[in-house]
Protein backbone atom coordinates (compact mmCIF):
# COMPACT_ATOMS: atom_id res chain seq x y z
CA UNK A 1 0.00 0.00 0.00
CA UNK A 2 0.64 3.42 -0.80
CA UNK A 3 2.27 5.40 2.46
CA UNK A 4 0.01 8.84 2.80
CA UNK A 5 2.73 11.60 3.45
CA UNK A 6 0.16 14.58 4.12
CA UNK A 7 -2.03 14.28 7.56
CA UNK A 8 -5.91 13.11 6.56
CA UNK A 9 -7.97 10.04 7.61
CA UNK A 10 -6.08 7.29 6.92
CA UNK A 11 -2.32 6.56 7.25
CA UNK A 12 -2.18 3.74 4.46
CA UNK A 13 -4.01 4.18 1.13
CA UNK A 14 -6.12 1.39 -0.76
CA UNK A 15 -4.12 0.26 -4.17
CA UNK A 16 -5.69 1.63 -6.81
CA UNK A 17 -6.85 -0.49 -10.09
CA UNK A 18 -7.73 1.86 -13.47
CA UNK A 19 -10.68 0.03 -15.01
CA UNK A 20 -10.53 -0.10 -18.56
CA UNK A 21 -7.16 2.10 -18.34
CA UNK A 22 -7.85 5.11 -17.36
CA UNK A 23 -11.40 4.95 -19.21
CA UNK A 24 -12.52 8.44 -17.78
CA UNK A 25 -9.96 10.35 -19.84
CA UNK A 26 -9.77 7.72 -22.97
CA UNK A 27 -11.67 5.59 -24.25
CA UNK A 28 -11.81 2.58 -22.47
CA UNK A 29 -9.57 -0.80 -23.32
CA UNK A 30 -7.44 1.39 -25.70
CA UNK A 31 -3.71 1.89 -25.91
CA UNK A 32 -4.56 5.58 -24.63
CA UNK A 33 -6.45 4.77 -21.68
CA UNK A 34 -3.55 2.24 -20.75
CA UNK A 35 -0.68 4.37 -21.38
CA UNK A 36 -2.78 7.17 -19.01
CA UNK A 37 -3.30 4.86 -16.22
CA UNK A 38 0.65 3.46 -16.56
CA UNK A 39 2.35 7.01 -16.72
CA UNK A 40 0.24 7.84 -13.04
CA UNK A 41 2.84 5.55 -10.87
CA UNK A 42 0.08 5.59 -8.10
CA UNK A 43 -2.28 3.85 -9.66
CA UNK A 44 -1.09 -0.13 -9.14
CA UNK A 45 -2.88 -1.78 -11.67
CA UNK A 46 -4.92 -2.13 -14.64
CA UNK A 47 -7.81 -3.88 -15.76
CA UNK A 48 -8.80 -4.80 -19.41
CA UNK A 49 -11.19 -7.39 -21.14
CA UNK A 50 -10.47 -9.53 -23.65
CA UNK A 51 -12.20 -11.76 -26.34
CA UNK A 52 -10.82 -13.97 -29.42
CA UNK A 53 -11.05 -13.00 -32.85
CA UNK A 54 -12.18 -15.38 -35.21
CA UNK A 55 -8.52 -16.46 -36.11
CA UNK A 56 -8.09 -16.81 -32.30
CA UNK A 57 -5.63 -13.84 -31.55
CA UNK A 58 -6.56 -12.32 -27.78
CA UNK A 59 -8.34 -8.60 -28.21
CA UNK A 60 -9.13 -6.58 -25.78
CA UNK A 61 -12.50 -4.91 -25.41
CA UNK A 62 -15.34 -5.31 -23.17
CA UNK A 63 -18.26 -5.82 -25.00
CA UNK A 64 -18.87 -8.81 -27.28
CA UNK A 65 -20.51 -7.48 -29.61
CA UNK A 66 -18.37 -4.30 -31.69
CA UNK A 67 -21.78 -1.63 -31.88
CA UNK A 68 -21.09 0.91 -29.10
CA UNK A 69 -17.51 1.31 -29.12
CA UNK A 70 -16.76 1.10 -32.92
CA UNK A 71 -20.33 1.94 -34.75
CA UNK A 72 -19.78 -1.59 -36.40
CA UNK A 73 -22.50 -4.39 -36.32
CA UNK A 74 -21.17 -7.92 -35.19
CA UNK A 75 -19.65 -10.07 -33.06
CA UNK A 76 -15.69 -9.77 -31.74
CA UNK A 77 -15.93 -13.95 -32.55
CA UNK A 78 -16.94 -12.93 -36.23
CA UNK A 79 -14.24 -11.10 -37.39
CA UNK A 80 -10.48 -11.96 -38.46
CA UNK A 81 -8.03 -9.75 -36.26
CA UNK A 82 -6.99 -7.95 -39.45
CA UNK A 83 -10.61 -6.76 -39.59
CA UNK A 84 -10.79 -5.81 -35.60
CA UNK A 85 -6.92 -3.61 -36.43
CA UNK A 86 -8.91 -1.96 -39.55
CA UNK A 87 -11.94 -0.05 -37.27
CA UNK A 88 -11.63 3.14 -35.07
CA UNK A 89 -12.43 2.27 -31.03
CA UNK A 90 -11.62 5.92 -30.46
CA UNK A 91 -13.94 8.66 -31.94
CA UNK A 92 -17.32 7.10 -30.11
CA UNK A 93 -15.60 8.94 -26.78
CA UNK A 94 -14.06 11.80 -28.27
CA UNK A 95 -12.97 12.87 -32.10
CA UNK A 96 -9.11 13.94 -30.53
CA UNK A 97 -9.17 10.14 -29.93
CA UNK A 98 -9.99 9.19 -33.64
CA UNK A 99 -7.80 6.31 -35.10
CA UNK A 100 -7.19 4.28 -31.74
CA UNK A 101 -7.73 0.79 -32.34
CA UNK A 102 -8.62 -2.61 -30.44
CA UNK A 103 -5.29 -3.50 -28.83
CA UNK A 104 -4.50 -7.17 -28.65
CA UNK A 105 -3.44 -8.50 -24.96
CA UNK A 106 0.01 -9.13 -26.42
CA UNK A 107 0.29 -4.73 -27.28
CA UNK A 108 -0.80 -4.22 -23.66
CA UNK A 109 1.50 -6.57 -21.97
CA UNK A 110 4.43 -5.46 -23.99
CA UNK A 111 3.44 -1.76 -23.18
CA UNK A 112 3.00 -2.73 -19.82
CA UNK A 113 6.05 -4.12 -19.18
CA UNK A 114 8.14 -1.51 -21.05
CA UNK A 115 6.61 1.41 -18.55
CA UNK A 116 6.16 -0.43 -15.28
CA UNK A 117 8.02 -3.10 -12.98
CA UNK A 118 5.82 -2.71 -10.50
CA UNK A 119 1.71 -3.40 -11.70
CA UNK A 120 -1.18 -5.68 -11.69
CA UNK A 121 -2.52 -6.77 -14.37
CA UNK A 122 -6.16 -7.91 -14.39
CA UNK A 123 -7.40 -9.84 -17.26
CA UNK A 124 -10.92 -10.16 -17.59
CA UNK A 125 -12.00 -13.10 -20.13
CA UNK A 126 -15.32 -12.51 -21.51
CA UNK A 127 -16.75 -15.82 -22.17
CA UNK A 128 -20.14 -18.15 -22.09
CA UNK A 129 -19.65 -21.46 -21.07
CA UNK A 130 -17.34 -22.63 -24.06
CA UNK A 131 -17.29 -19.70 -26.46
CA UNK A 132 -13.47 -19.17 -26.60
CA UNK A 133 -12.11 -22.53 -26.19
CA UNK A 134 -8.14 -22.54 -25.56
CA UNK A 135 -8.02 -18.47 -24.72
CA UNK A 136 -6.99 -19.99 -21.25
CA UNK A 137 -3.73 -21.70 -23.30
CA UNK A 138 -3.71 -18.35 -25.29
CA UNK A 139 -3.07 -15.69 -22.60
CA UNK A 140 -1.17 -18.30 -20.39
CA UNK A 141 1.49 -18.65 -23.08
CA UNK A 142 2.17 -14.87 -22.97
CA UNK A 143 1.73 -14.93 -19.30
CA UNK A 144 4.88 -17.12 -19.79
CA UNK A 145 6.65 -15.35 -22.78
CA UNK A 146 6.51 -12.17 -20.60
CA UNK A 147 7.63 -13.61 -17.15
CA UNK A 148 4.70 -11.72 -15.29
CA UNK A 149 3.50 -14.86 -13.53
CA UNK A 150 3.64 -12.39 -10.45
CA UNK A 151 1.61 -9.64 -11.01
CA UNK A 152 -0.92 -11.12 -14.00
CA UNK A 153 -4.47 -12.43 -13.32
CA UNK A 154 -6.79 -13.63 -15.10
CA UNK A 155 -10.61 -13.97 -13.77
CA UNK A 156 -14.10 -14.14 -15.00
CA UNK A 157 -18.14 -14.34 -14.23
CA UNK A 158 -17.49 -17.99 -15.50
CA UNK A 159 -16.34 -19.42 -12.87
CA UNK A 160 -16.23 -23.13 -14.19
CA UNK A 161 -13.48 -21.72 -16.87
CA UNK A 162 -11.58 -19.88 -13.78
CA UNK A 163 -11.11 -23.58 -12.39
CA UNK A 164 -10.83 -25.42 -15.47
CA UNK A 165 -7.59 -22.94 -16.48
CA UNK A 166 -6.27 -23.12 -12.73
CA UNK A 167 -6.44 -26.98 -13.05
CA UNK A 168 -4.67 -26.96 -16.68
CA UNK A 169 -2.62 -24.22 -15.58
CA UNK A 170 -1.24 -24.34 -11.91
CA UNK A 171 0.95 -21.34 -11.85
CA UNK A 172 -1.54 -19.01 -13.22
CA UNK A 173 -3.09 -16.55 -10.71
CA UNK A 174 -7.17 -16.30 -10.82
CA UNK A 175 -9.68 -14.46 -9.82
CA UNK A 176 -13.60 -14.87 -9.83
CA UNK A 177 -16.04 -12.44 -10.17
CA UNK A 178 -18.86 -12.05 -8.68
CA UNK A 179 -22.04 -9.32 -8.01
CA UNK A 180 -24.57 -10.15 -4.88
CA UNK A 181 -24.13 -12.11 -1.63
CA UNK A 182 -23.32 -15.21 -2.85
CA UNK A 183 -24.05 -18.61 -0.57
CA UNK A 184 -21.51 -20.69 0.12
CA UNK A 185 -18.75 -18.18 -1.13
CA UNK A 186 -15.78 -19.69 0.62
CA UNK A 187 -16.53 -22.88 -0.91
CA UNK A 188 -16.84 -21.65 -4.50
CA UNK A 189 -13.33 -19.72 -3.79
CA UNK A 190 -11.64 -23.19 -2.56
CA UNK A 191 -13.35 -25.24 -5.82
CA UNK A 192 -12.03 -22.87 -8.19
CA UNK A 193 -8.70 -22.65 -6.68
CA UNK A 194 -8.88 -18.75 -6.82
CA UNK A 195 -6.05 -16.26 -5.69
CA UNK A 196 -8.45 -13.08 -6.24
CA UNK A 197 -12.17 -12.44 -5.15
CA UNK A 198 -13.31 -9.53 -7.77
CA UNK A 199 -17.01 -8.10 -6.25
CA UNK A 200 -18.94 -4.99 -6.95
CA UNK A 201 -18.50 -2.77 -4.24
CA UNK A 202 -22.17 -2.48 -3.07
CA UNK A 203 -21.77 -6.01 -1.60
CA UNK A 204 -18.50 -6.32 0.19
CA UNK A 205 -19.70 -6.87 3.74
CA UNK A 206 -16.98 -7.88 7.06
CA UNK A 207 -17.97 -11.37 6.16
CA UNK A 208 -16.79 -11.58 2.69
CA UNK A 209 -14.13 -9.39 4.00
CA UNK A 210 -12.84 -12.06 7.20
CA UNK A 211 -13.37 -14.34 4.28
CA UNK A 212 -10.62 -13.37 1.99
CA UNK A 213 -8.50 -12.14 4.67
CA UNK A 214 -8.73 -15.97 6.88
CA UNK A 215 -8.29 -17.66 2.89
CA UNK A 216 -4.92 -15.71 1.70
CA UNK A 217 -7.48 -14.14 -1.09
CA UNK A 218 -7.01 -10.44 -2.77
CA UNK A 219 -9.95 -8.80 -2.61
CA UNK A 220 -10.91 -6.00 -5.29
CA UNK A 221 -14.11 -3.73 -5.10
CA UNK A 222 -15.33 -2.75 -8.75
CA UNK A 223 -15.92 -0.52 -10.44
CA UNK A 224 -16.05 2.82 -7.90
CA UNK A 225 -16.68 6.32 -8.80
CA UNK A 226 -18.22 7.81 -6.12
CA UNK A 227 -16.52 9.65 -3.51
CA UNK A 228 -19.02 8.26 -0.34
CA UNK A 229 -18.79 4.52 -1.97
CA UNK A 230 -14.81 5.21 -2.40
CA UNK A 231 -14.53 5.66 1.80
CA UNK A 232 -16.86 3.59 2.39
CA UNK A 233 -14.86 0.71 0.85
CA UNK A 234 -11.69 2.03 2.41
CA UNK A 235 -13.42 1.77 5.74
CA UNK A 236 -14.00 -1.96 5.57
CA UNK A 237 -9.79 -2.29 4.92
CA UNK A 238 -6.49 -0.85 3.38
CA UNK A 239 -6.50 -4.25 1.59
CA UNK A 240 -8.73 -4.05 -0.55
CA UNK A 241 -8.08 -3.21 -4.23
CA UNK A 242 -10.55 -0.13 -5.43
CA UNK A 243 -11.47 -0.42 -9.07
CA UNK A 244 -12.32 2.85 -10.98
CA UNK A 245 -12.97 4.53 -14.33
CA UNK A 246 -11.33 7.74 -12.46
CA UNK A 247 -7.99 7.18 -10.40
CA UNK A 248 -7.44 10.42 -9.52
CA UNK A 249 -10.45 10.63 -7.77
CA UNK A 250 -10.03 8.02 -5.51
CA UNK A 251 -6.59 9.11 -4.53
CA UNK A 252 -7.79 12.87 -3.90
CA UNK A 253 -10.38 11.17 -1.22
CA UNK A 254 -7.45 9.91 0.31
CA UNK A 255 -5.67 13.56 0.95
CA UNK A 256 -8.73 15.05 2.85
Amino acid sequence: MIKQKKKGSWLTINKVIAHRGWSGCAPENTMAAFKKALEFKKVYGIELDVHLSKDGVPVVIHDFTLKRTTGIDGFVKDYYYEELKQLDAGSWFDEKFAGEKIPTLEEVIRLTCAMRDDFMLNIEVKTIADMYKGIDAKIYDLIEEYGIHDKAYITSFEHHFIKRAKKSYPRLKTGLIVVGNLLLLKEQLKCADADMLSIHYAYITYDTLLTAQKMGIKLMAWTIDEESMIKRTADFSKEIMICSNYPDKVLKCFRK
